[in-house]
């Protein structure tokens, strides 16, 4: 029997069962997980990530105050009754910076989603169907990634206009043509491998062959890329959110927060500062999880594909 070594076999020989490869998948899981769950640093990562999930989601039912309520105290410093003090206009800090994380991290996560659905789509029917096919998506690539990334941005919104979800799909599309081109070069390479061919040579359906041989050899570079994402798109949804191109008024976003405070900076730094932090601090958690990926899955393909019919 041949090697099981992920990586180090790519058809199945004499007497290999698709259950001996589905097992050396499962071990080879195992020991990236295991290799993850040992660096500290993406463990503290992960956890800072969830943390603010979390208060995304239920912060706004755990805000002491509404969205829209105002209180007669304007750019109060902190206290028990306004934890992170007040902004100029008698909004409670907290209570904002909880309803601006949900919006901003829906936000982010629905951009970077789109991207990488989109960008897989196009770069596996170019990668996959090759010949022309590939030289039309491949120039239409280059087009689209010819443009610095934040002025296509405000080009597409100022087609779709300003406001929530024309920023996010405005950043979904910038993001198309760094993933299309990533599972385009992921697809070339894969085809050489020697179970798509024996697939292939078989009669297995193209279909099926993108499903099961395609997909998960992607799948390493494609979660590493999808996490790098995550964290540019926090950042670039707060810069348009800054530049009064994201979340309007009455709703709020962590770039909005950090506009709203820009104006008061003579008076005070904290309302520019705390939702600064907050989309520091998340964004580089998200780039430090995609580092940790990337170490413990390396170039390591067989975790999640083999030669399986």
């Amino acid at each position: 029997m041949s090697s099981v070594v992920p990586g180090l076999s790519d058809l199945a020989g004499p007497g290999e069962s698709p259950d001996e490869f589905d097992d050396t998948a499962a071990f080879g899981l195992r020991r990236v997980l295991d290799s993850f769950t040992h660096k500290k640093l993406s463990m503290a990562a992960v956890v800072v990530v969830i943390v603010g999930i979390i208060l995304a989601i239920v912060g706004p039912y755990i805000a002491p105050s509404g969205l829209e309520q105002t209180f007669p105290s304007y750019t109060a410093p902190p206290s028990l009754a306004h934890l992170l003090g007040t902004d100029a206009i008698g909004h409670d800090e907290l209570s904002q910076l909880l309803f601006a994380m949900r919006s901003s991290l829906f936000a982010a996560g629905f951009a970077a989603i789109l991207g990488a659905a989109l960008g897989t789509v196009v770069g596996v029917i170019s990668g996959y169907a090759g010949g022309w096919v590939d030289w039309v998506v491949g120039r239409c690539i280059d087009a689209l990634l010819s443009f610095p990334g934040l002025l296509l941005i405000i080009a597409l919104i100022g087609v779709f206009g300003a406001g929530l979800y024309p920023a996010m799909i405005a950043l979904g599309i910038s993001f198309v043509g760094g993933f299309a081109r990533l599972v385009r070069g992921e697809v070339l390479s894969a085809r050489q491998r020697g179970f798509v061919a024996a697939a292939k040579v078989t009669g297995v359906p193209w279909f099926r062959i993108i499903r099961r041989h395609i997909i998960p050899t992607i799948l390493p570079s494609f979660i590493v890329q999808l996490c790098l994402t995550f964290g540019f798109a926090l950042v670039a949804q707060g810069a348009l959110g800054f530049l009064g191109l994201g979340s309007q008024p009455p709703q709020t976003s962590l770039g909005a927060m950090m506009q709203a405070g820009f104006q008061q900076i003579n008076s005070t730094v904290r309302l520019v500062l705390i939702p600064g932090i907050v989309i520091t601090v998340l964004a580089t958690a998200f780039n430090v999880i995609a580092d940790g990926l990337r170490d413990a899955l390396g170039r390591d393909v067989g975790i999640f594909a083999g030669p399986k019919a």
